[in-house]
């Protein structure tokens, strides 16, 4: 239990939204529309359940106001079950913007997440009018010899994870009808740059609460580019989890199950409802 445990800390504090907001959803199907589909405004809460090897160690809430104007999102994780005896966690994430002539300019960007051990993470991330990274604030503080901090210089153009999920989304819309199989994306979540590329597998159906529902099946994988640790790195050389994100195939688009393959099992999320 102790490398699950291991493994759920891994996906919870850093790369947890690799399965909701780091998405890059550009997929392949055959044109079926000369001009892309109009994607509705995201509201209201949508509830994952986390499992290992079909056993219940968690559960994710997305809260999403996206109106014309901005948009607002907050992520909440919790462990549970035969987990939270060996690690207990809870995290939030917020993401706030707007919206410019169609284009999602990030603003504020929060990730915090608390353990029974006091071992509490924070990152800020505050934007400039375009949307590139002004400020950020980390606690505890990283050691730069261990942890090297990421130039401002190399953040121009990066979104943070709640902006990606949106900039990707749309984009969909946009390349939907172009054959584009293949997209790569720079995301910072106050520590860590990475460039994130998804490759399209097919579109389908799912089993998802024993109904039949229609999906895009994406695969996604990680480059890192800055801000990771030598362990971070070791463990990315040895290699990453593959990583399945579903998406549904109508005009809200969002994420309806994911899996990542582990040497030890399979941890799923898989959407239980949505408001």
């Amino acid at each position: 239990m102790g490398k699950v445990s291991a493994a759920i800390k891994g996906i919870t504090r850093s790369n947890l939204l690799l399965f909701f907001t780091f998405i890059s959803p550009f997929f392949y199907l055959p044109a079926q529309a000369a001009t892309p589909p109009e994607l509705e405004l995201l509201q209201g809460e949508y509830k994952y359940r986390i499992t290992w090897n079909g056993i219940k160690i968690g559960r994710v809430s997305l809260f999403f106001n996206e109106t014309p104007e901005n948009y607002r999102v907050l992520v909440d994780t919790k462990t549970s079950g035969i987990l939270r005896m060996f690690h207990p966690l809870r995290s939030t994430t917020i993401g706030e913007g707007r919206k410019i002539e169609g284009r999602y300019v990030p603003e504020f960007y929060h990730a915090n997440s608390d353990s029974d051990d006091g071992k509490g993470r924070r990152a800020k991330i505050y934007f400039d009018p375009d949307g590139n990274v002004d400020r950020r604030e980390v606690t505890p503080l990283d050691d730069p010899s261990w942890r090297p901090i990421v130039p401002l210089s190399e953040l121009v153009g990066a979104s943070d994870p709640i902006n990606a999920f949106f900039v990707m989304r749309q984009e969909i819309s946009i390349n939907i009808v172009q054959d584009i199989r293949t997209t790569r994306i720079h995301v910072y979540d106050g520590r860590r740059l990475a460039e994130i590329s998804v490759r399209a597998i097919n579109a389908g159906t799912k089993l998802i609460h024993k109904k039949i529902t229609p999906m895009l099946n994406t695969v996604i994988s990680r480059k890192p580019i800055n801000g990771y640790t030598p362990k971070e790195l070791k463990k990315f050389e040895a290699g990453d989890p593959i990583l399945h994100l579903y998406f549904s195939r109508d005009n809200r688009f969002v994420p309806i199950a994911a899996e990542a393959y582990l040497r030890f099992g399979t941890i799923a999320a898989t959407l239980e409802n949505r408001d």
